[in-house]
């Protein structure tokens, strides 16, 4: 579920948040127009790419927008800041809050953070409210100050405790609960960050001709097959698959002799 978009370009950023996509029509419609026709770049898109294809609040205003067309894609991906950044500095760490260093915007994400981490802690005791201590005792209830019980459904709650009892990470959740004011400026900078480190990287490629050609020729490639592979698979030669575990099985086997 995506919960607010932000588009930006050079020193102009828009926010688009959910509820407001969801009552006004012709807002969505802009955006959905903004995301399939202009060319966007992303950092990491793999995942922007897939969010937008399996929300269907966006995935059903492009195929309302684009009826003519055999299942649109809702983001036209042409480019991925952090892979830009990795082919320039292949030993550069891959998180935005590092990249944002190189344009004057490190530190945009603490505040974000610093309600994101607290969100989890109370995710984590809301979850174990409704358990029974080791002794078997009955744990008291929490006032929580950011997550409203009431506002989801007991269905809702059960399968996010359900993700969470096998180990899913609660800030896959957290952000339903973010305040709306800190939401929309961490969507916000993240956008106007990805523009200028996009910016930041083509006037690097511009001066070496072949990163710039590895860019184009293998690196967008991999972009795309990222965003399929993330979508729909991957298909593997089931028989090869079985040859090579049985090459893995025959090296272990030598190794261990050699170590024996």
């Amino acid at each position: 579920r995506i919960e607010c978009v932000a588009v930006a370009i050079e020193n102009w950023t828009w926010v688009f948040p959910r509820e407001y996509c969801e009552k006004d029509a012709d807002l969505l419609e802009a955006l959905v127009d903004i995301l399939h026709t202009c060319d966007n770049t992303s950092w990491n898109g793999q995942y922007d790419y897939t969010a937008f294809e399996c929300d269907k609040l966006f995935k059903s205003a492009a195929l309302r927008r684009y009826w003519d067309v055999s299942d649109p894609p809702v983001m036209n991906l042409q480019s991925d800041a952090r892979i830009k950044r990795k082919l320039l500095e292949a030993d550069a760490a891959a998180d935005l809050a590092t990249a944002a260093n190189l344009i004057g915007m490190g530190g945009h994400k603490q505040e974000a953070h610093t309600v994101l981490k607290a969100i989890c802690d109370e995710l984590r005791k809301y979850r174990m409210s409704f358990q029974k201590t080791p002794t078997g005792r009955t744990r008291p209830p929490i006032t929580p100050v950011y997550i409203k019980p009431a506002e989801l459904s007991q269905a809702t709650w059960d399968k996010w405790f359900e993700y969470l009892d096998v180990g899913f990470d609660e800030e896959k959740f957290a952000y339903r609960f973010m305040p709306k004011d800190i939401l929309w400026r961490y969507c916000a900078r993240d956008a106007f960050t990805t523009w200028h480190l996009e910016d930041w990287c083509n006037t690097r490629l511009i001066l070496d001709p072949g990163l710039a050609m590895i860019w184009e020729e293998v690196a967008k490639s991999a972009m795309w097959a990222y965003c399929e592979m993330r979508m729909n698979g991957m298909p593997l030669d089931k028989g090869g698959l079985q040859l090579f575990a049985q090459y893995l099985e025959t090296e272990i086997k030598q190794v261990q002799a050699k170590i024996d």
